[in-house]
């Protein structure tokens, strides 16, 4: 065991000093004095992360490394390099291998649990990690993957930004994002603490991964989409600014909320009518849902597909894709420029039993 830890740290330190120059030096080709320390100091930090343990905290890490509690803290604090170089490079260096059209931009957000208020950032919000409103905070990460021929269970994946997000109550944009003076006096001295900059604007979730896919774009990374989970896929800003830039995704949307048309529909657009500013669907024509589209389906209309060998038995499941558009409001029909694939996956339980299957629902 020990042997193969020590074989891990060392690969694991090998390609960690291909990235030597992205930490050491700024994007303007400068560097800074004692870049030598930051190094020394990254080096305990990588290897400390990689040894047995069940928590990584920087008291864990110093205690497993032997080494100055104080130092790590301070490289994790206040080291000058800079994450823009960093990430550049990872963008610079994929590997062919996880490259291609099989492979997607997987953007995902993350919870962070956290019992205190001193690291920026924290709020309670939704922790994916603990299932619930939880004290965290939340980043949004793009990792591209290629799945292998065991599908997950063989996946390569590289990591290729993240993003730490910040509230509007930490970001102070307006007095009315805080319930009280006092409220936004803690919130602005949180600020001060944790050097959070003054200049620094509020972006949602959406805009952060968006940002992080036209960096991946504008490497020219290969790829064939971008993925994300229903958080994202239900932010029609973000899917209409993915359809701007001709990045095609598969966004998985709510089987009850997500309101579509078949694609073919004959719609009333606004030059046909002087009072309408929007193109809608024929008053005849009902939107559906996706949970009502696969209530009216029958059983030979659904596909029995098998993607993996579980350890138990063969993993697959029914699904049912059909050419839909998307439409923004109900009440008024009013339908958007979004066309696609609306598909859906039906997942039974082991029992089999119908009312306990489980729907789940993708615009492609």
């Amino acid at each position: 065991m020990m042997n193969n830890v020590t074989r891990s740290q060392a690969e694991g330190l090998q390609f960690l000093s291909g990235y030597r120059s992205a930490f050491t030096t700024r994007i303007d080709g400068s560097t800074w004095p004692k870049n030598e320390r930051t190094w020394l100091n990254a080096g305990r930090y990588f290897r400390g992360l990689l040894r047995p343990g069940s928590t990584n905290t920087i008291t864990d890490i110093a205690k497993k490394m032997h080494t100055d509690q104080e130092r790590l803290e301070r490289f994790v604090r206040e080291s000058p390099w800079e994450h823009e170089r960093v990430e550049a490079e990872l963008r610079e260096r994929v590997p062919e291998a996880i490259q291609g059209h099989e492979a997607a931009l997987i953007v995902d957000g993350m919870g962070i649990p956290k019992t205190g208020k001193d690291s920026v950032g924290v709020a309670r919000q939704w922790c994916g990690v603990t299932g619930k409103l939880d004290n965290c905070q939340v980043t949004v990460n793009c990792t591209l993957a290629r799945p292998g021929e065991r599908q997950n269970a063989d996946q390569l994946t590289w990591p290729l930004g993240m993003r730490l997000f910040l509230s509007q109550k930490w970001t102070g944009d307006d007095d009315a994002d805080y319930e009280s003076q006092q409220e936004r006096e803690r919130y602005a001295q949180w600020q001060k603490n944790t050097a959070v900059l003054a200049d620094i604007k509020h972006q949602s979730k959406p805009e952060l991964a968006l940002e992080l896919v036209e960096q991946a774009v504008s490497t020219e990374i290969d790829h064939g989409c971008v993925v994300a989970d229903r958080f994202f896929g239900e932010a029609r800003s973000f899917r209409l600014k993915l359809r701007a830039i001709s990045e095609p995704y598969v966004l998985e949307v709510s089987p009850t909320e997500f309101r579509t048309v078949p694609e073919d529909t004959d719609l009333i657009h606004p030059d046909a009518h002087p009072n309408r500013k929007h193109a809608a669907h024929p008053e005849d024509v009902t939107s559906e849902m996706p949970a009502e589209v696969a209530e009216a389906l029958g059983d030979d209309a659904w596909t029995e597909i098998t993607w993996n060998e579980g350890t138990k038995e063969p993993l697959s499941s029914e699904f049912y894709r059909t050419r839909v558009r998307e439409v923004k409001c109900r009440d008024t029909g009013w339908v958007s420029d979004e066309t696609g694939w609306l598909l859906l996956k039906n997942e039974k339980n082991d029992d089999e039993d119908e009312e306990n299957s489980v729907l789940r629902a993708w615009i492609c």
